[in-house]
């Protein structure tokens, strides 16, 4: 979660993250990362955006498994 009020023109960067603007203030941002260094290097850009991160949060058993091809 972010506390800025992402607006539209912000979002493409964002790419397959799924944003959610909540009432008042802030932004939950919501998505998958390949591995800890993909999110090491989002947060690097959030930071380097001047955004502030109030959270962040593992969902789930943090296994990403491609679905079986046969």
């Amino acid at each position: 979660m972010v506390r800025e009020t992402l607006v539209p023109e912000t979002t493409a960067w964002f790419g397959d993250l799924t944003i959610t603007p909540l009432e008042g203030s802030g932004t939950v941002l919501t998505g998958t990362f390949p591995d800890q260094s993909a999110l090491r290097g989002f947060l690097t850009q959030l930071w380097n955006l001047n955004f502030t991160v109030l959270s962040v949060e593992k969902v789930g058993n943090g296994f990403h498994q491609e679905p079986d091809p046969g």
